[in-house]
């Protein structure tokens, strides 16, 4: 099962992750609040509205709306504003892959921020560490990104009691630990997601939360009749909270998972390519590369399985075509591993050793680590520094 996915999930979050995003919102709808605004703090909100609906689409749109954004703060000389401008444009040039200038920005947003102790600031100084931490994540860093929100992110969120956001990063830690292939762990943090959520049914986020819980118990590898109902459960119910917009991003995720459901439970191969093919169509739609890989992945093994070998080799170079555009060498050592036994199922020796080669070279120079035992240090600090605050609470 581990061989099912790349490690791309927590990396396919935008570049606005944490926010708060209604799975109903509308451009139109944001259009008319924004012209009907009539205090510039009323606008303010409709312009970070309308950045993040534009972000997965039209990257232009996402940063007009940041730039309007900003000039407005700049206008009204709004301090803490003008930093929250700097993490929206920050945001846009992240989901545009332009990882140096969003960490410009993310730091410049940083330096304000946390010198304001207001709510609001203490809030988007928790998104601007997640983001860093997640840029950590697109360098190969899984350590500093769960060490950035153990450690910054979510004891901030969980002082300030911001729900939502801090359900976000729960479900982040929990897909770290899904990459480590710690299920039971992931299973852990995923539902303390749901929990944190549970109020909340009118937001991507608690879809995002029951599908990483659907993800933990199917890569776990147990499809006995508890287990499956289990998962068969999680995907209903995030279908249900999905249901009122059909072009929501987290219906890749479903269409990907309820795939591998197919495959593992309802022996339904041809079904699995039927939803993979539909997280294709609304990724490629949403200009979503991260999820297209991880999909493509999940095509590549099924038809791998089922012996289709020329569709097989097919799915495999246009994998290592996405996967070469991105700096994550674990996932192109995945791809380049299938090529290899593409080729060689196919009756091209030459080339599968010709690739074998490229594979060996790029393995030797990874340096391997024990990354489980450093996260799991990592949970248990975050878990004590917890406890020593219920025990101790500071004197008032």
């Amino acid at each position: 099962m581990k061989n099912l996915f790349l490690l791309l999930y927590l990396i396919c979050c935008s570049g606005n992750a944490g926010a708060q995003q209604l799975v109903n919102s509308r451009a139109d709808d944001l259009e008319r609040k924004l012209k009907g605004s009539q205090r510039y703090t009323d606008s303010a909100k409709v312009m970070m509205e309308l950045s993040n609906y534009w972000a997965y689409t039209d990257s232009a749109k996402s940063m007009s709306y940041a730039r309007q954004l900003m000039g407005l703060y700049q206008h009204h000389k709004d301090r803490q504003g003008i930093g929250v401008a700097h993490y929206y444009i920050a945001g846009v040039y992240m989901d545009a892959g332009k990882n140096e200038i969003a960490k410009a920005y993310f730091y410049k947003a940083r330096a304000i921020l946390e010198k304001d102790t207001a709510y609001n600031a203490q809030h988007y100084l928790a998104r601007v560490w997640h983001n860093i931490g997640a840029l950590l994540q697109r360098e190969g860093d899984s350590k500093g990104y769960v060490d950035i929100l153990l450690n910054k992110a979510v004891p901030i969120l969980e002082a300030i009691n911001d729900t939502v956001t801090l359900a976000r990063n729960y479900s982040d830690i929990g897909q770290i630990f899904v990459n480590t292939n710690q299920f039971d762990k992931s299973l852990s943090w995923y539902k303390k997601a749901i929990k944190t959520l549970q109020h909340y049914s009118g937001y991507e986020d608690l879809a995002l939360a029951y599908l990483g819980a659907a993800r933990s118990i199917l890569f776990k590898g147990d499809f006995s009749k508890v287990p499956a109902q289990q998962i068969k459960s999680y995907l209903d119910q995030a279908a249900s909270v999905l249901k009122p917009n059909p072009k929501a991003p987290a219906w890749i995720e479903y269409f990907m998972n309820m795939g591998l459901y197919r495959i593992e439970v309802g022996n339904d191969p041809q079904g699995a390519i039927k939803n993979y093919d539909q997280g294709l169509a609304l990724a490629s739609q949403l200009n979503d590369d991260y999820l297209q890989l991880e999909l493509l992945n999940r095509k590549y093994y099924l038809y791998d399985k089922q012996k289709q070998y020329a569709l097989a080799r097919a799915t495999a170079y246009r994998l290592y075509a996405l996967v070469s555009r991105y700096p994550i060498s674990k996932n192109k050592l995945v791809v380049l591993k299938n090529l290899v036994d593409a080729e060689e199922h196919n009756g091209n020796s030459a080339k599968a050793f010709e690739l074998l080669k490229q594979y060996t070279k790029l393995a030797d120079s990874l340096k391997v680590e024990d990354t489980n035992l450093q996260l799991n240090e990592l949970e248990k600090k975050y878990e004590q520094q917890k406890k020593r605050k219920r025990d101790y609470p500071p004197a008032k």
